[in-house]
């Protein structure tokens, strides 16, 4: 239940495009066709969304933690296993992180457009 209530929040959270705290029925429209019927690179923006915790337009080491040890859950484990840092690497080292240590949205785009099992693994809506 605790990995549904998760991916539900995160959800949410991209829906709500306005920061307003409510999903409105124009953003669950908009937020439906792009996630159901929206091209790929509609899809991953969404999904960059979802990660990018704190809405600065980057994710962050700490939002890299948070998403790796959900995808990991979400495979079956703890979040705690060898294997949620192992991906974390990889991801970390196909998105080509700014001088900052930060993905920004295009290289998050290009990375998992580039690569389908990653892509398949990070994004609920592909």
């Amino acid at each position: 239940m605790d990995k549904v209530e998760h991916v539900v929040s995160a959800i949410y959270q991209a829906f709500d495009t306005d920061n307003n705290g409510k999903v409105d029925f124009k953003e669950f429209v908009i937020g439906f066709l792009l996630t159901t019927k929206g091209s790929m690179e509609e899809k991953l923006d969404y999904t960059f969304q979802l990660y990018d915790i704190d809405k600065d337009g980057y994710i962050d080491q700490s939002e890299i933690d948070v998403m790796a040890k959900y995808v990991y859950r979400m495979l079956g484990g703890n979040g705690t296993e060898f294997g949620s840092i192992e991906l974390l690497k990889h991801f970390i080292s196909s998105c080509h992180c700014n001088e900052q240590g930060l993905i920004t949205k295009e290289n998050f785009i290009r990375a998992l457009s580039k690569n389908e099992l990653l892509c398949q693994l990070l994004s609920p809506f592909t």
